[in-house]
């Protein structure tokens, strides 16, 4: 005869817990610190907000977000666009 779905041989974990298991919930949790954690010094982090002459670029966990990513997009593209001119005055200078 099949067995159903919820019906096993095996035994049920939950009550092969020792009791040392019982409170491992409570010992850990999100807010706890690791026994091994090295402090981060706040000189080599990025902070959440970059004051710059673009404008005020934001970021999150180190990266920036799209309109700070824009920016520097298009000022990375505006020096470019300035250097190539600056390339082509020189040929057209008299020697």
């Amino acid at each position: 005869m099949p067995l159903a779905r919820n019906q096993s041989n095996a035994p049920d974990v939950r009550e092969d817990r020792s009791p040392e298991w019982e409170n491992l919930s409570e010992d850990i949790t999100m807010t706890s610190k690791p026994k091994m954690a090295t402090t981060i010094p706040p000189e080599i982090t990025t902070p959440d907000k970059v004051e710059t002459r673009l404008g005020t670029l934001k970021f999150f966990d180190g990266f920036p977000d799209a309109a700070a990513e824009m920016r520097v997009a298009m000022a990375m593209r505006f020096k470019q666009t300035i250097v190539v001119l600056l390339g082509l005055l020189a040929l057209t200078a008299p020697s």
